[in-house]
């Protein structure tokens, strides 16, 4: 995800740039044998065993162990944004910046949600392709880890080049035609655009553990 930003603003031409590993480089280098192309479904404790499915050819299959280590990830927060509305993104994954970067081709204004590092990093990358970006923050400040003073900087700088900062914008929900995002409400303003970009945090994705007891 750090890299992210580099391939939106099209310093990192290329997707595949991205990539550090294959599984053919990971069985070469480090004796790993990754399954990709498969979703866990299903762990089996009692059996000490773990049920897949491959994505590709849709059949089901096990890997029995010794020791299982769960390794699932985060998903973006999305509290009262969780809908699935054509326009919106989060950047969490390699393919979140790919579905972004091919949406920017019709798309001239963005709004980001979210001063953290993440929506800081985006809101840059696409200014420095040209869009108009507004970024939305419910926070008094930009990039709340740091002091406020620093943050000041930060915030001049981020306006010095372009980008329209609103701070104490708290998203009360979205506005869309035919299933397609066409603004942000805040209260009684709408922050009209093209695609729009939701950074307010993460959580732990504990479903597989959940579901296995």
């Amino acid at each position: 995800i750090c890299s992210l930003p580099y391939y939106v603003s099209g310093e990192i031409p290329s997707q595949q740039s991205l990539i550090k590993h294959t599984p053919e480089s990971l069985k070469q280098k480090y004796g790993i044998h990754a399954h990709t192309g498969c979703r866990a479904l299903k762990i089996l404790p009692w059996k000490r065993q773990l049920l897949y499915k491959d994505t590709d050819n849709r059949t089901q299959s096990s890997l029995d162990y010794d020791k299982l280590v769960l390794a699932t990830g985060y998903k973006p927060h999305l509290p009262h944004l969780g809908k699935k509305v054509k326009g919106l993104f989060t950047v969490s994954r390699l393919e979140d910046g790919i579905g972004l970067v091919e949406a920017l081709e019709a798309s001239s204004t963005v709004v980001v949600v979210g001063a953290g590092y993440v929506g800081l990093m985006i809101a840059e990358a696409l200014k420095k392709r040209g869009l108009s970006v507004t970024l939305l923050e419910q926070g008094d400040q930009v990039y709340p880890l740091v002091d406020v003073d620093m943050a000041q900087l930060i915030q001049t700088e981020l306006e010095y080049n372009g980008i329209f900062i609103r701070l104490k914008h708290k998203v009360t929900n979205l506005e869309t035609i035919g299933g397609k995002l066409k603004a942000f409400r805040v209260g009684r303003h709408y922050f009209d655009c093209d695609l729009g970009l939701v950074d307010i945090g993460v959580v732990p994705n504990i479903q597989l553990a959940d579901e296995s007891g």
